[in-house]
């Protein structure tokens, strides 16, 4: 299951985040831009990192998943190259999508305080922890309730080896989305109460603090 246009997709979207990045440099805002920048690959990298590491111990579990259930018909000879890029492709996108909500939730506003980047990197353990806890309950979950909850007579079919393992990784997967996703909104909860706390006198809206790290939006008045 190969993808042609990633590839190019990623190059257009580094090279359109490089546009803007020095677009705002010449505008005196390009530290701003390159640190947001810099959290997002870092993100994705994670992300990527999380999910190669996720598919390979999944895939020692069952290749049929990928091989039969997600159409991979190269997993049933290997993890690498095929299922290991499909990992990699899958876990960038989810680690940017994580961390565009992150910086997000953590957009200048008048009456709130911003975060530095310390912590939405601690806030990113959240998606992280989560994912690998549900993974487990998934793991439990997918041959004792998939099983008896589901029409699983398919799995029986020519290829499909060891149904109950088949079912265990489908379970692990199911709950590592769900855990990344609950995982996602308990960050956002947290940062979201923490720009509560009062702001340090004397800083801008755009300021950061919370790690010693306190800066002024430039061309903007600071807040009494």
């Amino acid at each position: 299951m190969d993808d042609a246009t990633f590839l190019p997709r990623l190059g257009l979207g580094v090279g359109l985040l490089a546009g803007i990045a020095l677009y705002e440099h010449r505008r005196g805002r390009g530290s701003d831009k390159i640190r947001e920048y810099g959290f997002l690959f870092g993100s994705g990298l994670v992300g990527a990192g999380y999910a190669l590491l996720h598919d390979l111990c999944t895939h020692g579990l069952s290749p049929d998943y990928f091989a039969i259930g997600k159409g991979l018909e190269s997993a049933a000879r290997g993890f690498w190259p095929d299922v290991a890029w499909l990992a990699t492709r899958a876990g960038w996108s989810a680690g940017l999508v994580i961390g565009c909500a992150l910086l997000r939730m953590n957009n200048p506003q008048v009456e709130r305080r911003r975060l530095g980047y310390a912590s939405l990197v601690r806030a990113l353990t959240w998606p992280l922890a989560a994912s690998l806890l549900f993974a487990f309950i998934g793991a439990w979950l997918g041959p004792n309730l998939l099983d008896s909850e589901f029409d699983t007579s398919a799995l029986h079919r020519p290829g499909v080896t060891d149904p109950s393992a088949f079912l265990t990784v489908w379970g692990i997967h199911i709950g590592s989305y769900a855990g990344a996703l609950l995982g996602l909104l308990v960050a956002a909860s947290r940062i979201r109460r923490a720009r509560r706390k009062p702001k340090v006198p004397g800083t801008s809206a755009g300021g950061l603090s919370g790690d010693g790290q306190l800066h002024r939006l430039r061309g903007r008045p600071e807040l009494g």
